[in-house]
């Protein structure tokens, strides 16, 4: 990368985010180093520094001691909590929104999403893990209480790697539990509210 543009913190998180959610798909656990992501981003160790910070509390990655920064590896006993704690968490969201009415821009962006699956041939994970991340924008630009967001969006994105690893050994199954899913959602917002909203993509979030 580097060049001439200056990356963010929050861009190389972006970037590493993509990077471990599909290196999971394959069981990888590399190290990051901070001086070879600092000269891969053309940036100081700071940013850098900062998006680890940021991925380590979103449990993507830890610090092992006398090793450094690995990605965090997925413990298949962990799965159903971890999908469960994703889950109540966009529901407590829901709970604790004023149901105010769906924005129009909304219903465009999730019926984006079901254009984009439509559009690929074969399914791709890249875009798989795209959509995922656009729908994870959507869901916290949903969501009122700071705090909730900021801990429904780590939630999301461990959950993300366990749907991209199941993507990995059946990608039409996985596909089409993303297309139901959102189809649910895409219901809840012509019928309903934000709060409908987010119930429902609350409830996509433990289909298998």
């Amino acid at each position: 990368m580097g060049g001439s543009r200056a990356y963010s913190a929050a861009d190389i998180a972006d970037a590493l985010r993509e990077r471990i959610c599909l290196s999971s798909a394959d069981g990888e656990t590399a190290l990051l180093h901070e001086a070879s992501l600092a000269k891969e981003f053309g940036v100081s160790r700071t940013p850098v520094r900062q998006a680890l910070q940021r991925l380590a509390y979103e449990r993507l990655v830890t610090v092992r001691s006398g090793v450094g920064t690995v990605i965090a590896p997925l413990d298949p006993a962990d799965r159903q909590q971890h999908i469960a704690v994703c889950a109540a968490l966009l529901d407590a969201a829901a709970r604790c929104s004023t149901a105010s009415p769906v924005p129009p821009a909304l219903m465009m962006d999730l019926a984006s999403y079901l254009g984009m699956l439509s559009a690929a041939v074969e399914p791709d994970i890249r875009v798989h893990y795209r959509l995922r991340a656009q729908l994870l924008r959507t869901t916290v630009s949903l969501v009122e209480d700071d705090i909730l967001s900021d801990a429904i969006a780590a939630a999301y994105w461990r959950l993300t790697r366990w749907r991209l690893q199941s993507f990995a050994r059946d990608p039409k199954q996985e596909t089409e539990s993303f297309r139901s899913g959102m189809n649910a959602v895409i219901a809840a917002a012509g019928d309903g509210d934000t709060s409908a909203v987010l119930r429902a993509i609350a409830e996509t979030t433990t289909l298998d």
